[in-house]
C-alpha cells in the first residue's frame, strides 16, 4: 500500500515529510500523461507536417513539466533537531529555521479549512494556523504511537523558561496594548479606523450627489432615493464610534455606539472566550474574538464581538489582558 506519510528517526533528529502524498499524486499523474502521450507521439511521428510534430511534442513536454512541482513538494522536510533545539524546514532550495523548541506550545490535530492534520502551535501565536507536519491516514498508527511521542520527548528536553512577573506588573501599572486604563473602567482601544474611511467617503459622495440633485429639483418624483444613502452612512459612522468598556464600579461589560449604550452584560455571567477562524473560499480571512455570556434564562449563551484580527499573533495578548481585567472585576 502506498504511504501517505513518511518519517525518519535518527538519534537526536526526527524528520517528517508532510507532503509525501504529493509524490504518490505525481506518479499517478505521470502514468496518466504517459498513457495519453503515446497516441499523441505516434500521431506526431507519422505526421509529415512539422507544425503538427512540434505542437504534439510540446504538449507532451508541458505534461511532463506539470508533474515536476509535485515531486519537488514531496521532498519538503520538517526537521526536529535535538542538537540545536530547533525546528527546520528543508527543501531543494535549502534549509530554514522555523522556531526554537522553547517556542512550541503543542503539536495537535487541527482543521484550518484548507488543511486538516497535525500542526505545531507556537506560543507566540496560539490561534494562528501553525506549522503543518502531516496528515497520517486513520490506519497509520505509527504517527501517534511512534513519531508523536518521540517528538514530544525531544521537545521536553528543552529547559523551560522561568516564569516572569513583568507582564502582570505592567497590567497593574495600567500598561496595556489593547486597553486604555481609566478611573474605575477599562476601555478597549478602537480598531483601525482607516478601513471605514474609504466606504464612508464613497457613500458620502453618492449621498451628496443625490442630495444636490434633490435640492435642484431633478428628483421630485423619487424624493426618498435622496435619503437612502444616509442609512449605510450612519451605520458605517456608528461602527467607527463603537466603544467597549469594562465598568469596575458596576461590574458590567458595556458596548456603546455613538455614545449610546446598546449592549451590557454582568461580568458574573461571563463564561469564556470564543475564537472563530474565518475563511473565504478556503482562505483565512480573519479571526474573530468574542466573549460568551449566559443568557437571561441561564441556559443559552450570548456572544459579543471583542476584536477582529487579520493576523493571529496578538490574539493571545488580547486574551491575557482581558482575563486580567475580568479577574480584577470578579475579584
Amino acid at each position: 500500500m502506498a504511504q501517505r506519510y513518511k518519517y525518519r528517526i535518527e538519534g537526536n533528529e526526527i524528520t517528517v515529510y508532510p507532503l509525501h502524498l504529493m509524490k504518490i499524486l505525481a506518479f499517478v499523474l505521470c502514468a496518466v500523461f504517459i498513457l495519453l502521450s503515446v497516441p499523441i507521439l505516434i500521431f506526431a511521428f507519422k505526421s509529415t507536417e512539422k507544425e503538427t510534430f512540434f505542437i504534439s511534442s510540446l504538449t507532451v513536454l508541458f505534461a511532463a513539466i506539470f508533474c515536476l512541482p509535485f515531486f519537488i513538494l514531496s521532498k519538503r522536510k520538517i526537521i526536529f533537531d535535538g542538537n540545536t533545539q530547533c525546528v527546520y524546514r528543508k527543501n531543494i532550495f535549502g534549509r530554514k529555521k522555523l522556531l526554537d523548541f522553547s517556542a512550541i506550545h503543542e503539536i495537535a490535530q487541527r482543521n484550518t479549512g484548507l488543511q486538516s492534520g497535525y500542526f505545531i502551535a507556537q506560543k507566540g501565536d496560539l490561534y494562528g494556523k501553525g506549522i503543518y507536519i502531516g496528515t497520517p491516514s486513520k490506519s497509520d498508527t505509527d504517527f501517534t504511537s511512534t513519531v508523536l511521542p518521540a517528538i514530544n520527548q525531544l521537545i521536553t528536553q528543552t529547559k523551560p523558561e522561568p516564569p516572569s512577573t513583568a507582564t502582570i506588573n505592567n497590567y497593574k501599572n495600567g500598561q496595556f496594548d489593547f486597553y486604555e486604563s481609566r478611573t474605575n473602567e477599562y476601555i478597549l482601544k478602537p480598531a483601525n479606523k482607516i478601513k471605514y474611511i474609504i466606504p464612508l467617503v464613497i457613500v458620502g459622495i453618492v449621498w451628496g450627489f443625490m442630495l444636490h440633485s434633490f435640492l435642484n429639483g431633478s428628483m421630485k418624483k423619487d424624493t426618498y432615493l435622496a435619503f437612502i444613502p444616509s442609512i449605510p452612512f450612519i451605520l458605517i459612522f456608528a461602527n467607527m464610534t463603537k466603544r467597549i468598556t469594562f465598568d469596575l464600579v458596576n461590574n458590567m461589560f458595556i458596548v456603546r455606539y455613538l455614545g449610546i449604550v446598546m449592549e451590557k452584560e454582568k461580568m458574573e455571567d461571563f463564561i469564556n472566550f470564543k475564537i472563530t477562524r474565518k475563511t473565504t473560499n478556503g482562505m483565512h480571512s480573519g479571526t474573530d474574538v468574542r466573549l460568551l455570556f449566559h443568557a437571561v434564562n441561564g441556559k443559552q449563551k450570548q456572544s459579543f464581538p471583542l476584536h477582529d484580527f487579520n493576523k493571529t499573533q496578538n490574539i493571545e495578548r488580547l486574551i491575557d489582558e482581558t482575563k486580567y481585567i475580568i479577574n480584577t472585576i470578579n475579584g
